[in-house]
C-alpha cells in the first residue's frame, strides 16, 4: 500500500513520509472520532521490513505528540483515530480534503 511512497525516501525525510502515509491511511478509512482502527492495521500497510522499524514507530509517536492522532484503549489492544479538532491541519499535510 505505502510501498510506492517509500521509494521516494531520498526526496523527503523518512519520518515525514511515514507520518504522511499513516495520516492518509486514517483519512481514507474515515477514522475520525468514534471510528478507530487497531494500530497494527496501520503498520501492515508498510513493507514487511519496515513494519516494526524505528522509523514507523517514531512517526506514530510523533503523531501522538503533535496531537494529530489520538489513542483509544480497547479490549483487544490500542486503537488510534484522527483528532477532529485538527482536521484542517491533517488535510493540509495529506493533500486530501
Amino acid at each position: 500500500m505505502f510501498i510506492l511512497e517509500w521509494s521516494l525516501l531520498g526526496m523527503m525525510g523518512q519520518y515525514d513520509l511515514a507520518k504522511k502515509a499513516i495520516l492518509k491511511y486514517l483519512v481514507r478509512h474515515k477514522c475520525w472520532n468514534k471510528k478507530h482502527t487497531p494500530i497494527e492495521n496501520i503498520r501492515k500497510g508498510f513493507p514487511k521490513n519496515l513494519r516494526g522499524s524505528k522509523e514507523v514507530n517514531k512517526a506514530v509517536e510523533e503523531l501522538f505528540a503533535e496531537g494529530l492522532i489520538l489513542r483509544k484503549p480497547t479490549g483487544h489492544g490500542l486503537d488510534v483515530y484522527l483528532n477532529s479538532h485538527k482536521k484542517a491541519e491533517i488535510e493540509k499535510l495529506t493533500g486530501i480534503g
